[in-house]
């Protein structure tokens, strides 16, 4: 045994260079005979197999599926949840890290547009279980859960919507509002057979075309949303509640209008948010923001999104294939994905796991920022290490 857990550590060593992962293969926490075969089958030959490997060593892309508007989220476990458009519906498939396999693919029983104005999220609970949010249009907003056997629906909302869940399993939906109250929170307790709306975020907007994002934080479970569409100089405003949305203050951003904004809490609870140009901004306490430049060169309805990883590093990512890093208080740079072909590049999403991020993203030529659209492309994933490098963790 000390002979294998030897063989396996100089090899992977001496092929990776990870240093503190060498010869756990499947993220278990020790070396044993699982990593031997792993090793055995695709790292013991002169060259490493990237795809699939199952140790946390890095996905190359791969094709997944056809479908349009791809959403994704990380696990406890390190396995990735993928939901999009296909056909008519939201469908859901998973990556498991440890054997570097997909499931089948599954409809949520959501019916789905390929369309911005409800496009797909998915967020995990504390079992690992995903909740996902899709939809048609006005009215036409619908969300799911995983109860362990099947698919749940409850309630409907309207379009232009976001979906957050704390550390209890509270899941939160914002949804585009009223003349009156321009924005609408929902919360559905852990178990709950239904949400109850919250008391709504008394924000200034020029209408209710706000699209708003809404996430928690992972360190007090606080409840933040930013939104576009809101009243000079924050046009691109943001708000948050610190009492699971009993009530709201306001902390305007900038004046970008730019459809549509989103954000992030970091692990370390760092309150960030991208407005829809793909300019950054890092709240500094209850006071303000501070501006971190633009990550990605988002056009309107390019639908920039932010994630954190374990180390609280920053991925934003947008449509075009755009993506960009912040570690050690700078960015990498903004890049374009290279795919798996030459075609042009979609909407792509980044969500952390571990050190690194999962992505996915739509390839195929001719597509485009519609409203309606029903046409699918190749939806292709992989990990992306923090210094933007596709294939290795």
């Amino acid at each position: 045994i000390f002979l294998t857990v030897k063989m396996i550590h100089v090899h992977f060593l001496k092929t990776s260079n990870l240093g503190k992962t060498v010869g756990d293969f499947n993220g278990s926490g020790q070396i044993d005979g699982l990593d031997y075969a792993i090793w055995l089958k695709y790292f013991s030959g002169p060259t490493s197999t990237p795809l699939p490997t199952g140790s946390r060593g890095g996905v190359s892309p791969v094709k997944i599926a056809t479908g349009a508007y791809p959403a994704l989220a990380a696990d406890k476990n390190g396995d990735a949840h993928i939901v999009y458009a296909a056909n008519g519906k939201l469908m859901y498939k998973k990556y498991t890290a440890s054997t570097g396999s997909f499931s089948a693919e599954e409809d949520t029983g959501i019916t789905q547009n390929a369309s911005y104005r409800n496009d797909p999220a998915i967020v995990i609970d504390s079992q690992n279980r995903p909740h996902v949010l899709g939809g048609t249009g006005n009215d036409g907003g619908q969300y799911a859960y995983w109860n362990g056997s099947s698919w749940m629906k409850v309630g409907t909302f309207n379009r232009d919507t976001g979906i957050a869940i704390d550390n209890f399993d509270n899941v939160y939906i914002a949804e585009r509002g009223d003349l009156v109250n321009f924005i609408k929170v929902y919360k559905r307790t852990s178990g709950a057979a239904s949400f109850i709306q919250l008391t709504n975020p008394f924000v200034s907007a020029q209408n209710d075309h706000v699209y708003t994002d809404i996430y928690t934080s992972p360190t007090d479970n606080s409840v933040h949303i930013v939104y576009r569409h809101g009243v000079s100089p924050n046009i691109c405003g943001y708000t948050y509640s610190t009492n699971g949305g009993s009530s709201w203050t306001n902390l305007g951003i900038t004046a970008d209008d730019t459809e549509a904004p989103s954000g992030v809490v970091a692990k370390d609870g760092t309150v960030y948010s991208v407005c829809g140009n793909g300019t950054v901004f890092q709240r500094s306490g209850t006071t303000g923001w501070t501006n971190l430049g633009r990550a990605v060169n988002a056009l309107t309805r390019y639908l920039p999104v932010m994630s954190s990883d374990s180390n609280s590093k920053i991925y934003v990512s947008s449509f075009g294939g755009k993506y960009n890093i912040r570690k050690s208080s700078s960015w990498v740079g903004e890049r374009v994905v290279s795919g798996l072909t030459t075609q042009s590049k979609g909407f792509m999403r980044l969500v952390g796991a571990g050190n690194f991020a999962y992505a996915v993203w739509e390839e195929g030529n001719n597509n485009a920022v519609l409203d309606t659209q029903t046409a699918s492309f190749d939806l292709v994933f992989a990990t992306i290490n923090s210094s933007g490098v596709v294939g290795f963790d």
